[in-house]
């Protein structure tokens, strides 16, 4: 199982629509190098969701159900979309000043900080369950 993590904008579409519908589209990425990420997530993959713009947090997880398929919302027909169902919310949100504070400039949420999906590696996503409880 591989980890990602994908942003959103909590005015659009937070992570309470998502445990109110329970699945949905992840649609609407028009970043080319963001998409590749979206082809590369299987079923199975978890998928950490981070509110952007004011939040600036990592507040839940998603289960990849459905691989990447065309993006019904892309007239262009160039990009993708892959399915999600809601898995929990975060205990603790941990923020984007904690992933800079404990020294991640490598990871791309630090380093790309407008990328909207990225991969996520194990010892960012270890690091990140240890943050929830403290």
């Amino acid at each position: 199982m591989a980890s990602f993590l994908l942003k959103t904008e909590p005015g659009t579409y937070s992570i309470d629509d998502l445990a109110r519908d329970g699945k949905t589209a992840w649609d609407g990425v028009r970043n080319h190098l963001a998409k590749r990420h979206l082809e590369a997530m299987q079923v199975g993959d978890e998928a950490f969701i981070y509110h952007s713009v004011d939040e600036k947090r990592v507040v839940g997880v998603a289960e990849c159900i459905g691989a990447a398929r065309p993006d019904p919302s892309d007239e262009t027909g160039k990009f993708v979309c892959v399915d999600l169902r809601f898995v929990r919310k975060l205990k603790r949100p941990v923020t984007l000043a904690e992933f800079k504070a404990a020294g991640w400039n490598e990871f791309e949420l630090v380093r790309m900080s407008r990328l909207s999906c990225m991969p996520m590696p194990p010892e960012v996503r270890a690091w990140l369950l240890a943050q929830e409880t403290t």
